[in-house]
């Protein structure tokens, strides 16, 4: 692990358990400041005590930084009490996903980066929902049918995303499961005080399935040090060893998670300070720990560190044992890329062959391209290994819903 990637770590640990550290005095600022954006958690660390190791300049930028996180949070603090509202009055019951009701287990919501609201609205209550949200100014970001379990919407500067059903996932009986547990506590929704607001949230069996599922669904296109700081501040709160013993773990289990739980906890205890003493996670393999802490250092926030032609070509051959996926790839990447598509949509199902010429391109014109191939070929071969071994490996076509049934998406 490079010398940034420590001083991150340690600015986490002492920001949120409060270990006195100093900074080496031949330390990048402008790297670390770059991998905390990067990584989405300069919030975390920048609305604490900082130690005096950091410079002056440093130390007022981060705050200037942390400052403006803090307005975007109560704007969309805001904007989600505005939805909920009209929510309520239309009797459509729901409850966050995500986001603030990850917020609220860190000793201060405010120190997390905030993205869209997600939430989630029960069986039989989308169209009516989706109907109510055009007719009082929301639009669409995108397609209604661009992502079968949600649709996405916008209105001003935020970003709103209703669920039909949470999770990605390659097993039938799986996301049943599932959903079936949220929309059963959909039943009896209970509200929990944030920031001087408040929101409808799931307990904290369904709230810790939902952050673990968020995890394992973003590990494959990126997963950061968000994402983990969400779970760990989970543990932290709510997974005694009780608790797991008598709920989560065969919760966790019936959505083929457990052993992820348990190296994510695991490794938070050996790279981020999560306290030692929980016993459900001691048997963990320290060698997957130490994988899942590089994989995440080397991603960065949904993958925002691996946008260069070596993380391109590796995900693409990351879809090898799922051709589906492989030809929705560079369909995407057809269709974000060729101008001419835009300009005249029949071209659209053809974009999938701009999509190969592209990755010809970029993977071929290097130097040594053939050698950086193979290359990147072990390292896709390795990590769809660790996705394996981590029951993650989500490259397989998803389960969707139709009709009201869960089933397997057919090509």
């Amino acid at each position: 692990m490079d010398q940034i990637s420590q001083v991150v770590l340690s600015l986490l640990r002492s920001a949120l358990w409060g270990e006195k550290i100093s900074c080496p005095a031949d330390t990048d600022w402008e790297a670390v400041t770059k991998e905390l954006r990067m990584q989405a958690v300069l919030g975390v660390v920048a609305g604490t005590d900082l130690p005096e190791s950091i410079p002056a300049e440093v130390r007022t930028r981060w705050e200037g930084l942390a400052m403006h996180q803090g307005l975007h949070f109560y704007h969309l603090l805001h904007d989600q009490d505005e939805l909920l509202t009209l929510l309520k009055e239309n009797g459509i019951p729901t409850v966050i996903l995500k986001g603030m009701a990850a917020a609220v287990y860190y000793p201060s919501p405010e120190m997390r980066s905030m993205g869209d609201v997600d939430f989630l609205v029960p069986r039989g209550k989308d169209e009516q929902t989706y109907e109510l949200l055009l007719a009082n100014g929301y639009e669409l970001f995108e397609e209604k049918d661009a992502v079968d379990k949600h649709i996405s919407f916008q209105k001003g500067e935020a970003r709103f995303e209703m669920h039909r059903y949470f999770g990605r996932f390659d097993r039938v009986d799986a996301m049943k499961y599932m959903d079936d547990l949220l929309q059963k506590e959909m039943q009896s929704i209970e509200w929990r005080a944030c920031s001087g607001s408040s929101f409808p949230m799931l307990s904290p069996l369904a709230n810790g399935l939902v952050l673990l599922e968020h995890a394992a669904g973003h590990f494959r296109d990126g997963l950061g040090l968000r994402h983990i700081l969400d779970w760990m501040m989970y543990v932290h709160s709510c997974l005694t060893d009780a608790f797991w013993n008598e709920a989560f773990q065969s919760a966790a289990q019936a959505i083929g998670l457990d052993n992820f739980a348990k190296v994510l906890t695991k490794m938070c205890q050996t790279y981020l300070g999560l306290a030692g003493d929980l016993q459900w996670c001691r048997d963990a393999d320290d060698e997957s720990c130490r994988q899942i802490m590089d994989y995440v250092l080397e991603q960065g926030n949904f993958g925002f560190k691996q946008m260069d032609v070596e993380g391109k070509v590796i995900r693409l051959f990351g879809r090898h044992n799922g051709l589906v996926e492989w030809c929705r790839l560079l369909q995407l990447s057809g269709m974000n890329h060729w101008g001419a598509v835009q300009r005249h949509p029949i071209l659209k199902p053809f974009a999938w062959i701009y999509g190969i010429g592209r990755y010809l391109h970029l993977a071929l014109g290097r130097k040594n391209a053939i050698g950086l191939v193979r290359e990147e070929k072990k390292k896709s071969d390795q990590r769809e290994k660790m996705y394996t071994e981590l029951g993650v490996n989500r490259s397989k076509i998803p389960v969707v819903l139709q009709d009201d049934q869960f089933v397997e998406r057919k090509p």
